[in-house]
């Protein structure tokens, strides 16, 4: 049963943050509770099922910020590149700027220097999405 179907046979919606960060929501329905991811079911409301073996990620990596604007859909090994445990550098002080730095395909990529630790790790969080991007783009114009 997908969660469009869910959700118009629900009775109360309740939802839990997890230890993990991520917010589940849960029903019962028919005397038996049902649970799902609360990202998974705004990104569904908006665009649809998601297909199988994709995962939605959290753009700027706070796993209860669920606004639509902040999901993207991946595939799992895009996902495990964003993952910050996975080819991380991240950003480094020096002098009075944040230098920001990512290491992709065993290969690390200068992403510049910035005022805070806000402005590198926000550089950080899009080296991906931009990464992905230029891909989509040089295809488009190759093909």
């Amino acid at each position: 049963m997908g969660l469009f179907h869910l959700k118009y046979h629900m009775k109360k919606l309740i939802g839990t943050v997890y230890r993990s960060g991520y917010i589940r929501e849960y029903a019962t329905i028919n005397k038996k509770q049902i649970f799902w991811s609360q990202h998974r079911r705004i990104w569904e409301d908006h665009f649809g099922p998601i297909p199988k073996g994709m995962k939605i990620d959290h753009i700027n990596g706070i796993r209860d910020d669920n606004r639509i604007e902040n999901l993207q859909m991946l595939t799992n090994k895009q996902n495990c590149q964003r993952i910050r445990h996975c080819n991380v550098i991240g950003y480094t002080k020096k002098g009075l700027k944040f230098e920001a730095k990512k290491k992709y395909n065993f290969k690390t990529y200068y992403l510049g220097r910035y005022g805070s630790p806000g402005g590198a790790k926000m550089a950080y969080n899009m080296f991906f999405i931009s990464k992905i991007y230029n891909q989509i783009k040089e295809n488009n114009l190759n093909g």
